[in-house]
């Protein structure tokens, strides 16, 4: 399912799995924020997620959008990790 093709499935997955911090999904996810495409999606789940190994991927993130829209939600979802982190 980490891997199907239909976009909608994947990302619903993925989320599922961030929401339930299962640590199996940060390796997609990192993929994910990879790609040439990024839906929001994936960048909530990163904070969902909640691990601090996405960090320098979001932050990297940050400098290649210029939609506010987009950097708003890379930058909660920064906010998210950091206060997982110190929990």
């Amino acid at each position: 399912m980490l891997l199907d093709t239909n976009d909608d499935i994947r990302i619903e997955v993925i989320s599922g799995l961030a929401e339930r911090k299962d640590e199996r999904v940060l390796e997609t996810i990192i993929k994910e924020l990879k790609k040439d495409v990024i839906f929001d999606e994936i960048i909530i789940a990163a904070g969902n997620a909640g691990s601090k190994e996405l960090l320098p991927i979001l932050n990297e993130l940050l400098n290649e959008f210029r939609d506010e829209r987009i950097i708003d939600k890379i930058n909660e979802s920064i906010k998210k990790i950091k206060e997982n982190v110190c929990e």
